[in-house]
């Protein structure tokens, strides 16, 4: 019957060894553990016991970023726009951020099959605009458009008067912004809108223009009548367009809405 048994590894003994048969430890009345004759297997037991350590931390790590990935966890918001950034993955809501060096801005947008068009006719501007524009399952267009002003851009800077009292100075940014949204609606209304609304505003920090439509037509989304929402500012020589176009009304684009405009910002 083995009686003596290892301190360190658990072997047993039928008598009692100057060292373990297993792990070399030295045996004995006086013997201290940690004591090795030279043997290997007590080292090989320890990287057996650190390699199942660090497995299990791994496995803690690997869990943690699946599901932060998929959208749960603690910092799985910080990790996905983290990964989001470098364009490996679609935000959790299937939003990645757009960035355009060129018209100097930012913003999320949605990720599925988003185009660049280039050389695009501008209601604001005899020069061509650029635009980024997704089509959301043939039901939502969702645009950023940009285009550098010409001279007919120009605006004065003082309204005309109202009474026979001197005509007060006006922001020339604000009458500039006031001009092209007014560009803005006649574009609208030449292409069968109704019920156009523009209305001053501020976005991104300047003066804008938040514009309404009803039954706008777009020859990207034949055959329907398309709700527009839309806001317009002026940056410099440059105006810049974000807007949707929907099949669905109003109150069902808020969340797009809000998509874009909430994260955009200029580089």
């Amino acid at each position: 019957m083995s009686k003596y048994r290892c301190p360190v590894c658990g072997a047993t003994h039928r008598e009692m060894p100057d060292q373990c048969r297993l792990c070399g430890q030295l045996m004995g009345t006086s013997a201290v553990v940690g004591d090795f004759s030279g043997s290997r297997q007590a080292v090989v037991q320890r990287k057996g016991l650190g390699g199942i350590m660090l497995f299990a931390i791994l496995g803690v790590v690997v869990l943690a970023v699946i599901l932060a990935y998929a959208g749960l966890g603690p910092g799985a918001k910080q990790i996905d726009e983290g990964i989001a950034k470098i364009g490996l993955k679609p935000r959790a809501n299937g939003w990645t951020e757009l960035s355009d060096p060129n018209g100097r801005f930012a913003t999320d947008f949605p990720s599925n099959d988003r185009k660049e068009n280039r050389e695009v006719a501008s209601p604001f501007s005899t020069n061509k605009a650029n635009n980024w524009t997704v089509n959301l399952s043939d039901e939502t267009l969702v645009t950023v458009e940009y285009v550098k002003l010409d001279a007919s851009g120009t605006t004065s800077t003082t309204a005309p008067p109202a009474t026979d009292q001197p005509a007060k100075p006006v922001d020339a940014a604000l009458l500039q912004a006031r001009e092209m949204g007014a560009r803005m609606k006649e574009y609208l209304t030449n292409n069968g809108a109704k019920e156009v609304k523009v209305t001053d505003s501020g976005f991104a920090g300047y003066n804008a223009q938040y514009i309404e439509a009803t039954r706008y037509q777009d020859p990207a989304l034949p055959s329907r009548e398309l709700y527009v929402r839309g806001t317009l500012f002026v940056r410099g020589d440059t105006v810049y367009l974000v807007w949707l176009r929907s099949i669905y009304p109003q109150d069902k684009l808020n969340t797009t809405w809000v998509n874009v405009t909430q994260n955009f910002f200029l580089l």
